[in-house]
């Protein structure tokens, strides 16, 4: 009797275990091999909303993020706009095979040379002469914004950048400016010995996991002058077949350095979208456009409407006809 009952507990445990691997795997392969968490929130989508957030909480956890106008009004991104950047940046995950969207297999230079462009191209749209658009810049903008951010993302999660930083939470400034230089193969030796998955920080080296031609070998080894990185598998062990290793990911919660690797991450998406600011200083219409849409990025900033009638010489009937207008429309 006892060896049935014992028997019958022991299914339950295996029962109970299959069915939190089998919640885990869905939580992961929704969100590809990037930063996951347990509930139905990607984290990529956690750490864009927090970064460039637009709603006041009470704890204040999150500051808002403010752009502001040549007449010193301030504004924020729209929900709409924010889903957009969201949107683009969640569905990077489909293309894995393209690793400077990612920084895997060490794309350190081509990952910063893809930031760089992508800034380039999204000032360009927003800034286009009249002539030459198509009324679509804006959302055209949001999308590049939200595949930039999710590489940034991935930077702190991919690369050994926490590794380098212990207990730190400086970010690499170079991301959107610079170009960040490949390693010099015959120094690299040993960088992640044993199972691919110990990064020996003291190497002082930069560098990111390999995750196969297709991403779909997360612990493959790439051997030049020494042992090179896995990507790794996120839920090792519990589903080897992913790959059988740990890697150096920073991809899930149960990974070491996850918290630390999200936070820079937050900071990160920050600053490059503080960089697109700074760019398009005094061109009101443009920073609209970016942050709330075609429709927003025609209106004149109020304060600004106000002087603009002062110097016209249209007296204090025009300024009355302009403040009622911004009561009424705001």
């Amino acid at each position: 009797m006892r060896f049935l009952q014992e028997k019958k507990i022991s299914k339950l445990l295996k029962l109970k275990t299959l069915l939190v691997q089998f919640f885990l795997l869905i939580c992961l392969c929704d969100y590809s091999w990037a930063f996951s968490r347990l509930d139905a929130v990607p984290v990529h989508q956690e750490i864009t909303k927090n970064a460039l957030n637009n709603t006041s909480d009470i704890i204040g956890l999150f500051p808002l993020f403010e752009a502001t106008l040549s007449g010193g009004s301030i504004i924020t991104f729209t929900d709409e706009a924010l889903d957009e950047i969201v949107e683009a940046n969640l569905a990077t995950d489909d293309n894995q095979a393209d690793k400077k969207r990612h920084f895997d297999d060490e794309a350190l230079v081509s990952g910063s040379e893809y930031l760089i462009d992508l800034k380039n191209d999204l000032i360009a749209k927003l800034t286009a002469d009249s002539s030459q658009r198509n009324g679509s810049e804006g959302s055209e903008a949001r999308e590049l914004l939200g595949r930039a951010l999710h590489a940034i993302q991935d930077y702190y999660s991919h690369t050994t950048w926490v590794e380098l930083d212990p207990g730190g939470t400086l970010i690499d400034g170079r991301l959107g400016r610079v170009t960040i230089p490949a390693n010099d193969n015959a120094q690299v030796i040993n960088l992640c010995a044993d199972d691919l998955s110990t990064y020996d920080s003291g190497t002082g080296v930069l560098t990111s996991g390999f995750t196969g031609l297709d991403g779909g070998d997360l612990c493959e080894n790439k051997q030049s002058s020494g042992q090179k990185c896995a990507h790794g598998n996120p839920l090792h062990p519990l589903f080897p077949s992913l790959g059988d290793c740990k890697g150096i990911n920073k991809d899930h919660p149960l990974r070491p350095s996850f918290v630390d690797a999200r936070d820079r991450a937050i900071d990160a998406t920050r600053d490059y979208a503080v960089q697109i600011l700074a760019e398009l200083t005094g061109n009101d219409a443009a920073i609209r456009l970016l942050m709330q849409g075609e429709e927003e990025s025609m209106k004149l900033d109020p304060i600004q409407s106000f002087d603009v009638a002062l110097i016209e010489g249209q007296g204090s009937e025009a300024l009355a006809g302009l403040r009622q207008q911004y009561v009424i429309e705001n």
